[in-house]
């Protein structure tokens, strides 16, 4: 004997795919990994192979930092100099910031995609990097109080112009005059 079912059931499996579709929330997640910049310094390391040990250990510190501060500082430092060097330590001083909008993991991501960009500055002493979404920098001294590099820090402002004729450029003007206007107030 045989029954019959009374509904069809491709309403019911639409009904059943929406739950399932609405059970996971929609995210978007951007590290903004994009470079901006990456500015080597000229002034190589005179153990290179301590200053690279060294600068290894720090962005795996600054890693941990990262991950539960969405920043960090961190000096490296080896007393273990290589067996060619005459120098006593090769210091690297780090330092990574992230934006305050991206999440933990989009820093970590961020700084990783960061960090895998710096060992083309080495054996270079310092280096960094601007990021859409980070900051990264080395050095073998402490830098950590200094707001601006008047050797290395730049502007660097795009000499865009706005299309069409002057009715235009006025209007763009005007808006941009308005919008600062409402800002201050």
């Amino acid at each position: 004997m045989a029954t019959e079912s009374s509904g069809n059931p491709v309403p019911l499996l639409h009904f059943f795919f929406l739950l399932l579709l609405f059970q996971f929330s929609p995210s978007s997640s951007d590290p903004r990994a994009n470079v901006a910049a990456l500015i080597c310094g000229t002034r190589r390391a005179p153990d290179a192979i301590s200053f690279v040990q060294n600068f290894q250990g720090d962005m795996a510190a600054l890693a941990d930092l990262v991950s539960s501060n969405n920043w960090g500082t961190h000096l490296a430092n080896s007393s273990n100099p290589s067996p060619s060097s005459s120098s006593s330590s090769s210091p690297v001083y780090g330092l990574v910031q992230c934006h305050s909008d991206l999440s933990r993991t989009d820093c970590l991501l961020c700084f990783s995609a960061g960090r895998m960009r710096l060992p083309s500055c080495l054996p270079n002493v310092s280096a960094r990097i601007f990021l859409d979404g980070c900051f990264i920098r080395y050095d073998s001294y402490e830098f950590y109080s200094e707001a601006v590099d008047p050797t290395l820090d730049r502007v660097a402002c795009g000499g865009i112009r706005v299309g069409g004729g002057p009715g235009e450029e006025a209007a763009w003007r005007a808006g941009v005059v308005g919008t600062v206007g409402n800002l201050t107030e």
